[in-house]
């Protein structure tokens, strides 16, 4: 998946119909999780307090997340812009379980 200065790989996992998004960020950042609708989560990833530029060195985190009624999960991170002026929100990442 694509890769940016604070957020590298990322992926969902499946297991028995429990769903978790796993992602790398920098490991002088953090992150804070929202599920702001039934099945649509936002991860902002954002510098620690003492930190001016996020480091080359990621470590990987894990979001439990659940998925709508019709199945359906959608994933935005809210990273730093480019240069560190204001936020972006992407990638944005839409999946449909059709679990059955």
């Amino acid at each position: 998946m694509a890769k940016s200065p604070y957020l590298g790989n990322y992926s969902f996992l499946n297991e028995d119909d429990l769903f978790s998004i796993v992602f790398q960020i920098p490991d002088n950042c953090n992150y804070k999780a929202d599920e702001d609708s039934p099945g649509v989560y936002t991860i902002s990833v954002f510098l620690n307090p003492s930190e001016k530029d996020p480091s080359n060195i990621f470590v990987t985190e894990t979001v439990a997340i659940a998925c709508d009624q019709d199945n359906n999960l959608e994933v935005g991170f809210l990273l730093p812009a480019e240069g560190g002026l204001g936020l972006a929100k992407k990638p944005k990442i839409l999946v449909n379980a059709l679990l059955g």
